[in-house]
């Protein structure tokens, strides 16, 4: 699919910045999906991909308050539900 798609294209292009992938659509219930979990530096960092097909140059959605909530708590509840990265920074 287009969404699967994206999500390799990202996870290819952070690793190449050095981050090491944590794993891809982990769902932490309550709070919802992470599309791609991964570590870079000392962060951890969730990332929502957003991928559709191009109509030019039309730019992108930013995330709405309520989604950038989402991901904070799934991040939180991955964290605290994995202790081996609680030190390390969010970043989502």
């Amino acid at each position: 699919s287009l969404q699967l798609f994206g999500e390799s294209l990202v996870s290819q292009y952070l690793m190449l910045q050095g981050a090491r992938i944590l794993g891809r659509n982990i769902y932490c219930k309550p709070y919802g999906e992470i599309d791609i979990l991964c570590v870079w530096k000392e962060y951890i960092i969730c990332v929502e991909v957003r991928t559709r097909k191009s109509d030019g140059n039309k730019s992108f959605p930013i995330l709405s308050a309520y989604k950038k909530s989402k991901l904070y708590r799934s991040l939180s509840f991955f964290k605290a539900t994995n202790p081996k990265y609680g030190q390390l920074i969010p970043y989502a």
